[in-house]
């Protein structure tokens, strides 16, 4: 796979991670252990170390990827508990 092809690729999955966002969004602020976003990293990340283990994936590619799933990650999980305090911050003014 050149380089071409992977900037394809991420073009591709640019609009499923633009919809990924939005629900996160709508969704409650939960344990970061208990989302679904920080279960599909774990399984994501656990497939691309068994890809690169079996040598289906380069290695170089491998973290790349990994390294990819967890700033998603961290980002999305930024957006919810930003979005969960602002909420938290709107109830508290209207019980006042």
């Amino acid at each position: 796979m050149n380089l071409f092809s992977k900037i394809k690729l991420l073009w591709k999955v640019r609009k499923p991670i633009s919809s990924i966002i939005k629900e996160v969004k709508k969704m409650k602020n939960e344990p970061g252990r208990k989302t679904t976003e920080f279960i599909l990293v774990i399984i994501s990340e656990l497939i691309v170390v068994v890809g690169a283990l079996g040598k289906i994936i380069p290695p170089e590619t491998a973290a790349i990827i990994i390294a990819t799933l967890t700033g998603v990650y961290n980002i999305l999980r930024t957006l919810r508990k930003n979005s969960a305090d602002k909420v938290a911050i709107a109830e508290a003014e209207k019980s006042k």
